[in-house]
Formats: C-alpha cells, sequence, structure tokens
C-alpha cells in the first residue's frame, strides 16, 4: 500500500494525456473528486489548450492539488501554485542526448527563471517538489546541483 510511506508520500501525479484538452474539463473534474482522500495530488496539464483558463487552476485550488507545471518544449507552460505546495518538472526530450554521463546543453536561463519562481511563491506554498530528468541538459545529478545553487543564493 501507498500510504505505508506516511510523511515520505510526495504528491501523486495525476498526468493528463497530451490530446485531453480543455473541453474534458467536466471529465477532469469528475475523476479529480473520485480520487482517494488523504493524498496529496499534483495534475499536469500537456494540451496547451489548458493555459489561461483560470477555470482549471479554480478547480484544483477547490479540491486542494497542486498544479504539476513543466517545462517541457511540447507542454503547456502555466506557473501558479494552487495549493501548499509546489511541483515542477524540468523535462527534455528523450532523443537528443546520446548519453547521460555529463550536462551536454546548459539550460542555465530556465533554471535562473525557475528558481527565481521558486523563491518568489508566496509564504501559504511550505514545500517544493522538482524533479529533473536526464534530457532537461544531459545529467540531472548535476543539473539538481545548479538548481540547489541558485536556490540557495
Amino acid at each position: 500500500m501507498i500510504s505505508r510511506l506516511g510523511e515520505k508520500l510526495g504528491p501523486i501525479l495525476v498526468q493528463l494525456h497530451p490530446s485531453f484538452a480543455h473541453d474534458q474539463l467536466a471529465k477532469l473534474e469528475a475523476f479529480l473528486s473520485g480520487l482517494p482522500a488523504g493524498f496529496r495530488y499534483a495534475v499536469e496539464f500537456r494540451h496547451r489548450s489548458w493555459v489561461d483558463q483560470p477555470d482549471a487552476l479554480q478547480l484544483l485550488r477547490f479540491l486542494n492539488m497542486g498544479l504539476a507545471m513543466a517545462h517541457h518544449p511540447w507542454y503547456a507552460r502555466i506557473r501558479e501554485a494552487t495549493t501548499d505546495f509546489a511541483y515542477l518538472r524540468l523535462l527534455g526530450r528523450r532523443d537528443v542526448f546520446p548519453d547521460f554521463g555529463r550536462v551536454h546543453k546548459p539550460q542555465d536561463d530556465a533554471l535562473k527563471e525557475w528558481a527565481g519562481f521558486l523563491k518568489s511563491l508566496p509564504p501559504q506554498v511550505t514545500r517544493a517538489f522538482v524533479f529533473i530528468n536526464n534530457q532537461f541538459e544531459g545529467h540531472s545529478p548535476a543539473t539538481v546541483q545548479r538548481m540547489r545553487t541558485l536556490l540557495e543564493r
């Protein structure tokens, strides 16, 4: 059971299919409302139709769920804290780097931008969950260190 993780369990990610568009908001509301209580959830909108749709963010706020913010070339780019935690995924294309042993393509501007955003979150946001995959720059451990350094400044 996932509940055995207790305090160590972070938010459960609900990833919407890239074709799941804003016109299906009612379906999303029904699904999210039926999720088991007692867990934190973060919802990742991938279709670009979710951008600039305040009703989607209002739904997350009402349900006390987080917005899974994603930095990816194809996903909707929405920046908003909808609950007491922030959830960020720094992603890249899977077919770009030949190996993951070093940083191949530094993303300094994106890292600075996201670090600034995380530092500017309102006081009610008490925790941030940041996930960085190898495809973002080529070597996620180095990227994590760079992000930590930016957040500590």
